[in-house]
């Protein structure tokens, strides 16, 4: 293990924190523990399942759309969203959730489109 790895953060919240500030750029580890740690089933309950998933979607496009990122942290961002989008797509049940998921959709084409030209 490098002192890199060693030195990531545990906690979800400190996690978000690195990865809205790529504090470990060169360590992409760090995006794929961040959501397989925020979308692993919650007892049982789905609607904070499904807000969670939000959460780390909604940092994930964040960073996509942080231009004093560097690049290389913005794609591994972009390239990873996918995961809990897809999470989200198993747990939105009704015509409501399927519509706001389909909105964020929506609003990350054109977001990635104006941002990553």
């Amino acid at each position: 293990m490098n002192s890199v790895t060693a030195a990531l953060p545990t906690t979800l919240e400190e996690q978000e924190r690195a990865i809205l500030t790529a504090r470990f750029p060169d360590d992409p580890q760090l995006i794929s523990q961040y959501i397989k740690s925020a979308t692993e089933p919650f007892n049982g309950d789905v609607r904070l399942q499904r807000q969670q998933c939000y959460r780390v979607a909604r940092t994930l496009l964040d960073c996509v759309c942080d231009t004093y990122l560097p690049d290389h942290w913005r794609q591994g961002c972009l390239d990873q969203i996918c995961l809990p989008l897809q999470r989200l797509q198993t747990l939105a049940l009704s015509a409501c959730e399927q519509q706001k998921l389909k909105s964020f959709y929506a609003e990350m084409q054109i977001l990635v489109r104006y941002f990553c030209r």
